[in-house]
């Protein structure tokens, strides 16, 4: 058998192991949770700019309208911000995109939008949102609209109701959203740039 010291020092050993594991395994967890949300935050804006690639015709609250590209709308938080981050995703409407030939004729014509969803990223705050590196008042909402027939992006900061302006105030602009982790404030960077339409996912 063995003596109560072998016994102790066992269980001594056993216990510190133990504590070295959970210890070490909480920010590893942590990390994983924001890189998990981080992808899905990245995947959203993918799934929105791969399904704008093609106009689609479709039932609107008067006749028949074109579905012209997917729109996102985010709200740039504080650190401080008690609510997580969340944004929604909207289908654009407009004319027959055949009627535009210019190199802006993506955006013209745009009379309303239709909304789809909103999604919810949990412990998770939307703390800086920047375009072409100049950084967005807290509590702005930015939208992000991709386009038929190539996918493209353009972003705006004000008067972006598309019912009431359409796309006029929007332009090609490289958006950058910081995300961090209200528990262990880990950042993560998710940037689109238009010019060769990548989205990119950066640790910080």
């Amino acid at each position: 058998g063995f003596t109560l010291v072998e016994t102790t020092i066992v269980l001594a050993l056993i216990g510190f192991l133990t504590a070295l594991l959970v210890g070490g395994s909480g920010p590893q967890l942590k990390n994983e949770r924001l890189a998990g949300q981080v992808r899905v935050f990245a995947d959203d804006l993918r799934q929105a700019q791969t399904h704008a690639y093609t106009v689609q015709t479709g039932t609107c609250a008067v006749g028949t309208c074109y579905w012209r590209g997917n729109l996102m709308t985010f709200t740039q938080q504080s650190a401080t911000d008690p609510t997580e981050a969340s944004y929604a995703l909207s289908l654009l409407q407009g004319d027959d995109y055949s009627k535009y030939a210019t190199a802006t004729g993506q955006i013209m014509g745009i009379t309303g939008s239709q909304a789809q969803q909103t999604k919810n990223m949990s412990g998770i705050h939307l703390t800086t949102i920047t375009i072409n590196g100049v950084a967005v008042a807290p509590g702005s909402e930015v939208n992000l609209a991709f386009m038929a027939p190539d996918g493209k992006g353009y972003a705006c900061t004000a008067l972006c109701d598309p019912v009431s302006n359409g796309l006029n105030n929007y332009s090609s602009a490289v958006i950058k959203f910081q995300l961090s982790d209200t528990a262990t404030q880990l950042i993560s960077y998710v940037t689109y740039d238009p010019a060769t339409g990548s989205i990119t996912i950066t640790v910080s």
